[in-house]
């Protein structure tokens, strides 16, 4: 009997999309932009008028960053793919300069150096790994492999070619976001290569390897998790919260859960209304328009609103996973499929955090948070999935 594939499967196809891209992606991602734009206006007012500056100033910002996020959207929409393969270990080259020359030089806030200052501009290094590490794999897990019946061929295909360089090239990045420290982003990128890794595969050799990159993930994550007092602090506030139902240190560590939550039950079925937020004055401040902005829309917009947001990021991931499924080579889907997965997860971990569903943690909302790094990181992944796209096959 044929051997059955694990990996992405391309249903059986009639025609080229025509070199059309998803416009489903660009009116959903035009949507998120703009919604996201009016939420960074609303929640960042009155940090503004306390610095006194224009409370349109965070709005124009963002603004900005959008603007520069379509220029460079549709550049890499108009680069060929075979190019950006090639060219992913240049990108990962200067991705692991920046990440250590940022434990050097960057700008420390909050007890965190992960920042190099630009001017006016301030670049977050981990967030271009997160799209370039998958580019990379992508490119790397996309190499034909020479056919061999050979059982120790093949253990040493597995095991040196694959399963090894892997895990150092992984462990290197997530240990230098590790150190800046951001144990969040490293999450994500893990996650994201450990999907990618998965689907590149066919064999039970290949899932064999998936489970013990997990395992060693799992212990590795863990080990670093109880490393920091800090990160105990969240943890432990987040363990009270579920045994008891409420948040036992509201001034300290469970400061931005409690008032998170207060925004979200004060929020009820259809919100306050637009501006209309209580907890962005003073209590969620400096987080309002950042990560806990979901709190904010929950408390403007209610459980109406909010869950529509969720709905959003779940057709933007039905979307990706079919760009995915109907890509033209083994690049392209595995390329596609890590883009979806890591913006979904991180748009999904931010939300959980902002339930207390998990602890919480530094993560920005996708589409949605205010900030330069994230939004031009993501507008150039749309980018690339809908490059991807215009060159899919129309399913049967």
């Amino acid at each position: 009997m044929p051997e059955r594939r694990r990996t992405i499967k391309h249903r059986h196809v009639r025609k080229a999309s025509g070199g059309k891209p998803e416009y489903k992606l660009v009116y959903l991602s035009a949507l998120l932009l703009g919604f996201g734009l009016l939420m960074v206006y609303s929640a960042s007012a009155v940090l503004a008028f306390y610095e006194d500056r224009s409370p349109l100033h965070y709005f124009f910002l963002q603004a900005v960053w959008i603007a520069a996020g379509a220029v460079i959207a549709y550049i890499a929409y108009r680069l060929p793919l075979n190019l950006i393969s090639k060219t992913s270990v240049y990108a990962m080259f200067i991705t692991i300069v920046l990440l250590v020359l940022v434990l050097f030089v960057g700008k420390t806030l909050n007890g965190a150096r992960r920042w190099i200052s630009l001017g006016s501009f301030d670049l977050q290094p981990s967030e271009i790994a997160k799209l370039a590490f998958v580019i990379y794999l992508s490119a790397w897990l996309s190499k034909a492999r020479t056919k061999t019946r050979d059982i120790q061929e093949v253990l040493r295909q597995h095991v040196v070619e694959d399963l090894l360089p892997f895990l150092v090239l992984l462990g290197i990045v997530c240990i230098l976001i590790v150190l800046q420290p951001d144990l969040d982003t490293a999450f994500i990128i893990a996650a994201t290569s450990l999907v990618v890794y998965f689907v590149s595969g066919k064999d039970a050799l290949h899932t064999l390897g998936s489970i013990f990159i997990v395992v060693t993930t799992a212990i590795v994550g863990a080990v670093a998790a109880f490393s920091a007092s800090y990160r105990l602090e969240r943890i432990r506030t987040y363990i009270d919260f579920l045994l008891t139902g409420d948040v036992q240190d509201k001034r300290d560590a469970g400061f931005q859960i409690w008032n998170g939550l207060i925004a979200i039950g004060s929020g009820g079925v259809f919100g306050q209304g637009f501006t209309e937020s209580k907890q962005k004055f003073y209590y969620l401040q400096n987080a309002a328009f950042t990560d806990s902005i979901y709190s904010i829309i929950a408390e403007e917009f209610g459980l109406v609103g909010s869950l529509l947001l969720i709905i959003a990021f779940l057709y933007f991931m039905s979307l990706g996973v079919s760009i995915a499924r109907r890509a033209p080579d083994k690049f392209s889907a595995l390329l596609a499929m890590g883009i979806t997965t890591w913006i979904v997860l991180q748009a999904f971990l931010n939300i959980g955090a902002n339930l207390a569903i998990i602890p919480f943690g530094g993560i920005p909302l996708p589409f949605i948070s205010y900030g330069g790094s994230n939004t031009l990181m993501v507008m150039l992944g749309v980018g690339l999935l809908l490059n991807i796209s215009r060159q899919c096959k129309v399913e049967s």
